[in-house]
């Protein structure tokens, strides 16, 4: 009798102590997780999600799930319910159309194409902003073409992508004649062995009213395409036309430049090629010199000068050894801007040290500046002294 009585009382604890967790949300958590779990593993096979972390909402009615696919790309669901949460909610109907487009029936409209998952690090064409500006597109890492070339290194790896049958997504920024900015998507689709196009032309006023619109087209093929001295990067269907008289003949549905890159002999890419940190210096202005700040003069003898932003670092000369002083602050930010040298291919810049370092000590010091081709290359100033 008295073994009954305690299997009875330890069930009741059991049961208590089951209950007590599930009443506080420790049991239906984990439900939520398998459940997420699952659901992931079911709806998309070919997508390779992890798990991040889940937790209730009383403002949404269910758990809020955070997952990471393999490119990690967050992504996030509910799933509904407080005590049985088995149900998944508000947020799947995306992640299903996104897999859908991404790998069963591919896209068919503007709308599937900024719901692939390549464009998920890109504002929607159709929601920029009418002053969208070069300086705001090139932190959004887009590949600008205009006096200066920005990220340029993104059509290679465009390009690199395209020759390999792997998906791939660019943003291309450039200018009219006048100045007005026009912008456009290129996403190769892989399970297609398609391009497909996005221009923005809404900010051409110097263009009738009816074409200052957004179209979307497809095509079977990109590369270059060498035309009377030029070349140019092309989408197109079919083969490349050869006749030397072809603009007068060229259907936009057929083959659509998405920009020159290069003009005759004198061309952008040999002489971005060309271009040599070798053919720059940086001169600390003697005259300049303080604790605080010091102005600097780039002498860039490139044919096709860098871009000069505001980042900087100083190095000290410390037992014949330069190294990089320490920021005063974790969080150091630039202005996204590039300077381009005078006629005379000379930039001069002050040098806010005070902000950055704070005083100078005494020591002997260069001034180290960045420029970007093809990945970072620094680049350095004689050494001048604080006294």
């Amino acid at each position: 009798m008295n073994k009954k009585i305690a299997m009875i009382v330890t069930i009741i604890i059991v049961l208590a102590i089951i209950l007590a967790l599930w009443m506080s949300g420790i049991i239906p958590k984990q439900i939520a997780k398998i459940s997420a779990i699952t659901y992931l593993k079911t709806h998309f096979p070919k997508k390779q999600y992890e798990y991040i972390d889940g937790e209730w909402s009383s403002s949404m009615g269910g758990y809020i799930i955070r997952v990471k696919d393999e490119n990690g790309t967050m992504a996030g669901f509910i799933i509904n319910n407080k005590y049985f949460p088995i149900s998944p909610g508000q947020g799947t109907y995306a992640l299903e159309d996104s897999y859908r487009i991404e790998y069963e029936s591919g896209i068919e409209d503007i709308n599937d194409f900024y719901n692939h998952s390549l464009t998920n690090d890109y504002e929607d064409i159709r929601s920029l902003p009418k002053n969208y500006s070069k300086e705001q597109a090139q932190k959004d890492k887009c590949f600008i073409i205009g006096a200066m070339v920005h990220n340029d290194n993104l059509y290679s790896e465009f390009m690199d992508k395209y020759h390999k049958k792997e998906n791939a997504f660019i943003r291309v920024v450039q200018s009219t004649v006048e100045g007005d900015t026009y912008i456009i998507d290129v996403l190769y689709e892989a399970i297609k062995d398609k391009i497909h196009i996005v221009k923005d032309n809404t900010r051409d006023k110097f263009s009738s009213q009816e074409d200052r619109t957004i179209t979307y087209k497809t095509y079977e093929k990109t590369g270059t395409w060498n035309y009377q001295n030029s070349k140019y990067w092309v989408v197109y269907n079919k083969e490349l036309p050869d006749d030397p008289k072809a603009e007068y003949s060229i259907n936009s549905d057929d083959l659509f430049i998405i920009t020159t890159i290069s003009l005759g002999s004198n061309t952008v890419e040999n002489e971005k090629n060309k271009r040599s940190t070798e053919n720059v210096t940086i001169e600390v202005l003697q005259n300049t010199i303080t604790p605080s700040e010091v102005s600097i003069l780039i002498t860039d003898r490139n044919d096709i000068c860098y871009g000069w932003g505001e980042e900087f670092r100083v190095q000290e000369k410390i037992n014949g050894e330069w190294k990089d002083l320490q920021y005063i602050s974790d969080e150091v930010m630039w202005i996204a801007i590039a300077y381009v040298p005078n006629a005379n291919k000379q930039l001069n810049q002050k040098i806010d040290i005070g902000e950055r370092y704070g005083k100078l000590s005494s020591g002997t010091y260069r001034i180290v500046k960045p420029v970007y081709d093809n990945g970072r290359i620094d680049i350095y100033s004689n050494e001048f002294v604080i006294k």
